[in-house]
C-alpha cells in the first residue's frame, strides 16, 4: 500500500473514519498481524495464506452510506457527529476512497435538497423527511437510494430523481427508502422505486450477479472478485459438489463455484435477493443451482450438502443455526466473515478443524478486514 495517501477531510478532522491514514503502511500491516496472531493462537496447525490488499485504496469503494442534516437552505451530506448532547453533520462530499462518479452526485444531490425542498432530518427535534442518501456503483450503472421518514415529500423527490438522471446519465436507478423509527440513516425495509431499472448488474471476472437495492453487497470489487476466486480455487479439487450457501445475498458465492456444482442450492431472507439471484443463474446457464427466500433462524433441511456455504452478519452464525450445521455435517464449510472474533468462537463451537485461513482488505485503511477460513 502506498504511503503517500493523503485526505482533506482527514486532515481537517472533519472523518476519522480511516484510521490506518496516520501511517497506511505501517497500520495496515499491524491489522493483518494481529488477525494471524489471534487466529494462530486458537488454531496454530492451520495454513495462512499472504492477505489480498490493494495497493492504493483510494477510488475502490463502490457504496457510499452518509447522513443528511442542516436545512433546505443550507443543506450537509457526511457523517453525524455528537457535540454535547446534540448531533451534527460533519461534510463529507470528497471522499477518495469512493470510485469515480460517486462524489459528483453527491454534490450534485447536495442542490437537489434545496431546489426541491427535500427537508432534511434532524435527530435533534425528530423533524424532517430526508435522513441520509446510498449510493451504488456497478460497472453498469449507478444506483441512488434517498433514506426518507415518509412518502410525504415522494412528489418531490421524483423531480429530483429525474433531474439527477439529467445531470448524471450514469445514474440508472434512483429509490426511495422509508425508515420512519427515529435514527438517522438506518434503512427499513420499504423500499419504491423512482426511476430506472429495479437493478443493477456487478460483473465479476467469472460471473456477474444482479442487485436490487436493499441486496447485500461486497463494497470493494475488485478484492470481492479476488474473495470469490479464492472460495472456487479452495473447492476446486471436487466437481461434483452438492453445495448449501447460507446468507447468500445475490448469490455471489454460489456463483463463483458454479462450475464446481453438481446441485446448489443458495437461501437468503429477502425476496428480492432472491429473484435477482435465480435470474442471473438462468442467465449464465447455470441449471444446477437455485435460490430460495428462507430465514435461517428457522430453517430445516433435510436435502444431504457436502459442502456448505456461509457469509453471516458480524454477530455471526447465532446458536440455531450452528445446531442446524452439526446436524447437516457437511465435509467442508467455507465460511467468510467480517468479523474475526465471532469467526472463532464460531469455529469453536461447530467442531470443524480449520485448514487455510486467507485475509481480504475489504475495508481498506480501516481496522475492518474479510477473512475466509476453510473448515473440514
Amino acid at each position: 500500500m502506498s504511503e503517500h495517501l493523503s485526505c482533506q477531510a482527514y486532515l481537517e478532522k472533519r472523518c476519522a473514519s480511516c484510521t490506518a491514514l496516520a501511517d497506511p503502511q505501517k497500520l495496515t500491516h499491524h491489522k493483518f498481524l494481529t488477525l494471524q496472531n489471534s487466529l494462530q493462537l486458537s488454531f496454530p496447525e492451520a495454513e495462512y495464506q499472504e492477505a489480498r490488499t490493494l495497493i492504493n485504496p483510494f477510488n475502490s469503494r463502490a457504496k457510499a452510506k452518509l447522513q443528511v442534516g442542516g436545512t433546505v437552505s443550507n443543506p450537509e451530506i457526511g457523517l453525524d457527529k455528537k457535540i454535547g448532547k446534540k448531533f451534527a453533520i460533519s461534510p463529507l462530499l470528497d471522499c477518495p476512497l469512493h470510485i469515480s462518479g460517486i462524489n459528483f452526485i453527491l454534490k450534485n444531490i447536495l442542490n437537489l435538497i434545496t431546489k426541491y425542498s427535500l427537508t432534511p432530518y434532524s435527530i435533534n427535534s425528530r423533524s424532517g423527511e430526508l435522513k441520509g442518501i446510498v449510493i451504488l456503483k456497478t460497472n453498469t450503472g449507478i444506483l441512488v437510494r434517498f433514506i426518507a421518514r415518509s412518502t410525504l415529500l415522494k412528489n418531490a423527490f421524483n423531480q429530483a430523481a429525474a433531474e439527477l438522471i439529467l445531470l448524471a446519465p450514469e445514474v440508472k436507478a434512483v429509490s426511495l427508502n422509508l425508515q420512519p423509527i427515529p435514527h438517522q440513516i438506518v434503512e427499513g425495509d420499504e423500499e419504491h422505486l423512482l426511476l430506472g431499472d429495479s437493478f443493477l448488474r456487478q460483473d465479476y471476472a467469472d460471473f456477474f450477479i444482479l442487485l436490487p437495492p436493499l441486496s447485500f453487497v461486497q463494497v470493494t470489487p475488485e478484492i470481492a472478485d479476488a474473495l470469490y476466486k479464492t472460495a472456487c480455487l479452495w473447492l476446486s479439487g471436487k466437481s461434483d459438489r452438492k453445495v448449501l450457501d447460507l446468507f447468500c445475498g445475490a448469490g455471489g458465492f454460489l456463483m463463483s463455484v458454479a462450475p464446481l456444482c453438481k446441485e446448489g442450492k443458495g437461501i437468503e431472507l429477502r425476496e428480492d435477493s432472491v429473484r435477482c439471484a435465480n435470474q442471473a443463474a438462468s442467465l449464465q446457464g447455470f441449471k444446477q443451482i437455485s435460490f430460495s427466500q428462507g430465514d435461517l433462524n428457522s430453517l430445516s433441511i433435510i436435502d444431504h450438502f457436502d459442502t456448505v456455504i456461509v457469509n453471516p452478519p458480524r454477530r455471526g452464525l447465532g446458536k440455531e443455526l450452528i445446531q442446524l450445521l452439526k446436524q447437516i455435517k457437511p465435509k467442508q464449510i467455507l465460511y467468510s466473515s467480517c468479523n474475526p472474533e465471532t469467526l472463532i468462537a464460531d469455529i469453536g463451537m461447530l467442531g470443524y478443524s480449520p485448514k487455510k485461513f486467507k485475509a481480504f482488505d475489504m475495508f481498506p485503511l480501516t481496522e475492518h478486514l474479510e477473512v475466509l477460513a476453510l473448515l473440514e
